[in-house]
């Protein structure tokens, strides 16, 4: 088990900055962000409305924390550099 948590930290850490299309499944039970899957199966914890549950976005890995990816939808980035200049 340690083996394949090394691999998908590895891989997270890989993905950071990235964008990454996710496929929304659910909220998270402790968190309440919305919880999915990269195409790549790196699992990703972002804030969002619950209409996009069960559908692909774009997310823009940012952070790892406790060995849970967490990203921002790609337009909330966009917006959020654009408003930083």
């Amino acid at each position: 088990m340690a083996i394949f948590l090394n691999k998908v930290l590895g891989n997270q850490a890989m993905g950071l900055g990235q964008v990454h299309r996710v496929l929304v499944e659910r909220r998270h039970k402790s968190s309440g962000l919305l919880q999915g899957f990269s195409e790549n199966y790196i699992p990703l914890l972002f804030t969002g409305p619950a209409n996009l549950i069960q559908s692909v976005v774009e997310v823009r890995m940012t952070s790892l924390e406790d060995g849970q990816a967490h990203g921002l939808l790609h337009h909330d980035f966009v917006e959020e550099n654009r408003q930083n200049r």
